[in-house]
C-alpha cells in the first residue's frame, strides 16, 4: 500500500510540474501574442501620425528631410522579430532584401547606408541622442521610455 501511494504521489508531483510548464508556456504564447513595433523619433520632434507609404519612403531612402527640412538619420537593428516583423510590414521586403537594397543605392552613390544596431537598447540611445534620426524598437520598451516620441505602433499577432 506505502509503495502505490508513492507512485500516486511521484505522478502526481510530475503532473503538477508538467502543468506548471504548460501554464508557463502559455502565458508566453499570450505575452508574446501582444508584441509589436514602434517607429521612433528623439522628444525633439514635432512629426504627428505617419502613413505606412510615408514611413516605407523614409526606410527605402526615398524621403531624406523631415516636414521641418532637418535631415533624416536612419536606424535599424541587425536582426530579430522585432526587425523582421517592421521590415515586412512598413517595406514588404525581408532581412535579407532590405539589407541588398540598401547596398546597391550606397553602391550606385544614391543613398548612406543606415546605422545598424546589435540591439534596441543602443538603438534607442542613439535616437535619443543623434538630432533627425528615427529607428524601430518593440512596443514595450518604447511605451516605457519617456522622451520619445512614438510615429507610428504596429501590433503584431
Amino acid at each position: 500500500m506505502k509503495r502505490c501511494k508513492k507512485r500516486w504521489s511521484r505522478q502526481l508531483s510530475l503532473f503538477g510540474l508538467g502543468g506548471f510548464f504548460f501554464l508557463s508556456i502559455a502565458a508566453g504564447a499570450t505575452t508574446a501574442e501582444k508584441e509589436g513595433f514602434a517607429v521612433i523619433a528623439g522628444s525633439q520632434r514635432d512629426t504627428g501620425g505617419w502613413t505606412v507609404r510615408e514611413l516605407r519612403d523614409v526606410f527605402l531612402g526615398n524621403r531624406k528631410s523631415w516636414p521641418n527640412g532637418d535631415k533624416i538619420t536612419l536606424a535599424v537593428l541587425h536582426q530579430g522579430s522585432v526587425h523582421t516583423a517592421f521590415l515586412t510590414s512598413i517595406t514588404a521586403k525581408s532581412e535579407q532584401q532590405y539589407t541588398r537594397y540598401w547596398r546597391q543605392l550606397v553602391f550606385s552613390g544614391k543613398g548612406t547606408m543606415p546605422k545598424i544596431f546589435d540591439t534596441e537598447e543602443a538603438l534607442l540611445e542613439f535616437v535619443k541622442k543623434e538630432p533627425g534620426a528615427i529607428g524601430c524598437i518593440g512596443l514595450a520598451l518604447a511605451d516605457s521610455t519617456p522622451g520619445l516620441t512614438i510615429i507610428y505602433k504596429e501590433e503584431v499577432k
